[in-house]
């Protein structure tokens, strides 16, 4: 059981979660993006390219960004650099 938001993030079990959680957002906003882009040569591909670059590296970085914080607390170094 997840005690709170924190260990849902730091979990390879949280993380496939909310990219699977998320994946309906990305197809709606992709969708958005390509009726907005009518008139471009390719607005379903540029859609998907960009959506995509956002949605894959997202789930990622709020579980490094915690580890980084909590290695740096152990190690005393609490400024920042």
């Amino acid at each position: 059981m997840v005690k709170d938001w924190h260990h849902l993030v730091d979990t390879f079990n949280g993380v496939a979660l909310l990219t699977v959680a998320a994946a309906p957002v990305a197809v709606l906003v992709v969708c958005v993006l390509a009726f907005r882009r009518r008139t471009g040569a390719q607005p379903w591909r540029t859609s998907v390219a960009e959506v995509g670059m956002i949605y894959g590296t997202v789930p990622d970085g709020p579980a490094t960004f915690r580890r980084h914080i909590e290695n740096r607390i152990q190690a005393g170094n609490t400024t920042s650099p």
